[in-house]
């Protein structure tokens, strides 16, 4: 048998010999952080079957089953690393722009400085002002600010498209705001396009000057004592939204104090900061039994209200401020196109 009569030092060099060619053959290729879970359970399964064919099928001995295992699996990482690193150093497209070091080798370097302060903005400045205007802050990724570029990037001729990241938390149904398709974000953004125009703007101006007036009377209240700005600003804005998309305000403004979605939403979002840098290990943490509790609660309240707004749409003689959702609704109901008829995949 092939396996029976194979030396350790061939395994090694085999492994090592397919470690090589999944870089060349499969991750140089494309994206895969939306794989990460299929890919690091193949990892762990891949020795453990290697381990029980040498056992079962082959009759290894248990000890020598186990050495080929160790020695085939530790070739086979040792080289995959090693071929991508060296890639990333010597031939990657972007090895000529200047940066850290270390951030052509990984982007896990970028996660621990900023695990103490979460101060992406301060860490990307330092970087700036020591690389200058383009600095090569990841092994694919670069950070500009030179004001040429946005026109480059963000223009509707840019062959540019959001970053991974988006992937990773928009989940199956990205909204048009995560979703990195452009024909599906065009599409989508047609029905946005009717309910942001001068005429439905002109219908929410009345509501939002509301909410305006009660966000500078509370600052009046609160004047010649230390504020949280920042807090009243998110208190707005969620008010507004709320009234905007739902119906309704979250009387955050009224009360001065948080609602329950918004600290949700907050908390989820404080480690999706610190590990936006490595998109591939959210799709892993998520798949862990009780991971993500609060973003599903905050997601199930969302699409309660949703459900709600839909019923009082569609009741018979029930007066209605116009609104986002409304536009929504009607795109679901009247638009031919199937992408419409789903307003949570609409938005």
């Amino acid at each position: 048998m092939f396996l029976s009569s194979i030396s350790i030092a061939s395994v090694s060099v085999l492994a090592g010999a397919l470690g090589v060619i999944s870089h060349l053959g499969y991750f140089i290729h494309g994206e895969h952080h939306m794989q990460s879970v299929r890919i690091l359970c193949t990892f762990v399964l891949g020795p453990l079957i290697f381990f029980a064919c040498e056992l079962f099928l082959y009759d290894f001995p248990i000890i020598e089953a186990g050495k080929a295992t160790i020695v085939a699996s530790t070739s086979y990482f040792v080289a995959l690393t090693l071929s991508i690193l060296s890639y990333r150093v010597f031939f990657h497209p972007l090895r000529h722009f200047p940066g850290p070091f270390s951030a052509r080798l990984t982007k896990l370097t970028h996660v621990a400085r900023l695990l103490p302060n979460s101060d992406n903005f301060a860490q990307a400045h330092q970087l700036h002002q020591k690389y200058g205007e383009i600095v090569r802050v990841g092994p694919n990724e670069l950070t500009i600010i030179n004001p040429d570029a946005i026109a480059a990037i963000h223009s509707s001729s840019s062959r540019c498209i959001k970053a991974p990241w988006y992937d990773a938390i928009g989940g199956p149904n990205p909204s048009l705001q995560l979703t990195r398709n452009r024909n599906t974000h065009d599409k989508r953004r047609k029905v946005w396009d009717q309910a942001f125009s001068a005429r439905a703007l002109r219908n929410y101006e009345g509501r939002v000057d509301g909410y305006v007036d009660q966000l500078i009377a509370q600052l009046d209240n609160l004047a010649n004592q230390p504020v949280n700005a920042s807090l009243w600003f998110n208190f707005y804005s969620f008010d507004v939204m709320g009234d905007l998309a739902f119906g309704k305000s979250f009387d955050m403004l009224k009360s001065g104090e948080k609602h329950f979605a918004l600290k949700l939403l907050q908390d989820g979002m404080r480690p999706v900061g610190i590990l936006t840098p490595i998109p591939w290990i959210l799709p892993i943490l998520l798949a862990i039994p009780g991971a993500g509790t609060g973003t599903k609660i905050f997601t199930k309240f969302i699409e309660d209200q949703a459900a709600t707004r839909r019923k009082v749409q569609f009741q018979p003689n029930t007066p209605l401020l116009p609104d986002i959702t409304s536009w929504l609704l009607d795109a679901e109901e009247n638009s031919p196109d199937p992408m419409n008829k789903n307003p949570r995949q609409a938005t």
